[in-house]
């Protein structure tokens, strides 16, 4: 088996400037990447505001749901209710169908 050294010299300034290359892509790569990580951070939050003072407000509904209402301190405002007004009506609606099909069990059997 014969070696072209021609072929083998250029085979090496080849791969040294294939290496090369590969370098330089990883290196632009990873300043692109510094820089939009720089440029991706989010500035430093504003300082929150002071709580509210707050009233709480624990009833239960003919359903036997507890309802948790925060109020407003000074102006007696509803701030938040958990569980959401939403909710409560869609317990309701779920509560009606499942008294129906109920009824509807009864008639059948």
């Amino acid at each position: 088996m014969r070696i072209d050294l021609g072929q083998a010299t250029a085979a090496a300034v080849q791969a040294e400037v294939n290496s090369d290359a590969t370098r330089a892509i990883q290196a632009r790569q990873r300043a692109e990447v510094e820089t939009s990580s720089r440029s991706a951070r989010l500035p430093d939050p504003a300082p929150s505001p002071e709580p509210q003072p707050q009233l709480l407000r624990v009833s239960i509904d003919q359903n036997r749901n507890t309802i948790y209402r925060f109020l407003d301190e000074k102006t007696g405002e509803l701030v938040r209710q958990v569980p959401p007004e939403e909710v409560l009506r869609i317990m309701r609606n779920i509560q009606q169908m499942l008294q129906a099909a109920e009824q509807k069990l009864k008639i059948i059997l």
